[in-house]
């Protein structure tokens, strides 16, 4: 196959795992929705809006609200 396109097997591999920019498909909305998040919060802990709880602190709470419920 690659041959009959003029291509090394090196370059057809190539295409098929890391495609062209314009061969890609629309990102996906997952994705954007993440990037989205990550701006938010990159935004918050900029203006000084984060917690100064521990991870750990925060999961802990988070699973004793959860049993409350």
């Amino acid at each position: 196959m690659p041959a009959l396109q003029g291509k090394s097997i090196k370059d057809f591999i190539l295409d098929k795992v890391l495609p062209q920019q314009a061969e890609e498909p629309p990102r996906n909305c997952s994705v954007k929705q993440l990037e989205t998040l990550t701006q938010q919060r990159l935004s918050s802990a900029y203006n000084g809006n984060y917690s100064e709880q521990s991870v750990t602190d925060i999961f802990e709470q988070a699973i004793a609200d959860h049993g409350k419920r």
